[in-house]
């Protein structure tokens, strides 16, 4: 019950909960068991709220993971590349070093959302709620507009990135074997959003933009990440 959660148990479940994780995914971060701890949390409140509850207990949190740091070079993103043997995932990491979205957002994209008379690509879909991970219009940069045109003309499917006239509903796997043929470690599909971000600051590229782009709607949230990667820095 809601009497028994108590800080003892709390402490409990992420013992048991970080064991479970590591024994199905060879790991379990701070930041996983936060977001189970976080819809604890919510659940309560919202109880309390409603008239459910007349208390709602403290719920604890764990510490706040570092941000992700790892960003790649321009020579890890050539042998990255190269470790990228099918094509629509070589497209994948093309689009994400150019538009700067989420991998949600790029293997989701269609060729609707796709403006080339325009130059611009919108990652808004019109079913998709507004939520806090927003999606941006970005322009459609010179070099990957070839590839963009190509991708729009053999779609079979109506997204730009596909596998077999298919949608691709993840690009986890392939993604981490052409980590694994390109001699990497400790890069995932976000990386290549916070390598195209530093890329665009290192250029002195103005911090509104590169903050457009991400879907940040404060710019000081982009300067935390990306100020310290500007030429004029300090």
């Amino acid at each position: 019950t809601v009497a028994d959660l108590s800080l003892d148990m709390q402490e409990l479940f992420i013992e048991q909960r970080r064991a479970s994780l590591v024994s199905r995914k060879g790991s379990a971060s701070n930041g996983t068991l936060n977001r189970d701890l976080g819809i604890m949390r919510a659940s309560l409140r919202d109880a309390w709220k409603r008239g459910r509850l007349s208390t709602v207990p403290h719920v604890t949190m764990l510490p706040t993971p570092p941000p992700r740091q790892r960003t790649l070079t321009t020579d890890e993103i050539q042998m990255l590349l190269a470790g990228c043997h099918a094509p629509h995932l070589r497209l994948y990491v093309r689009l994400a070093l150019h538009t700067l979205q989420r991998p949600g957002a790029i293997v989701e994209l269609t060729c609707s959302q796709v403006c080339l008379a325009r130059g611009i690509i919108d990652f808004n879909q019109p079913h998709r709620a507004i939520t806090n991970k927003r999606r941006a219009v970005v322009p459609i940069t010179k070099a990957i507009r070839p590839e963009l045109e190509d991708a729009i003309a053999c779609s079979e499917s109506g997204h730009v990135v596909e596998w077999n006239g298919m949608p691709v509903k993840s690009i986890k796997t392939g993604f981490a074997a052409a980590v694994r043929r390109a001699g990497l470690s400790d890069v995932c599909p976000y990386t290549l959003r916070h390598t195209g971000a530093t890329l665009l600051a290192a250029a002195g590229v103005p911090m509104r933009q590169i903050a457009g782009m991400l879907g940040h709607t404060s710019t000081k949230t982009t300067e935390h990440h990306y100020a310290k990667h500007r030429p004029e820095y300090l």
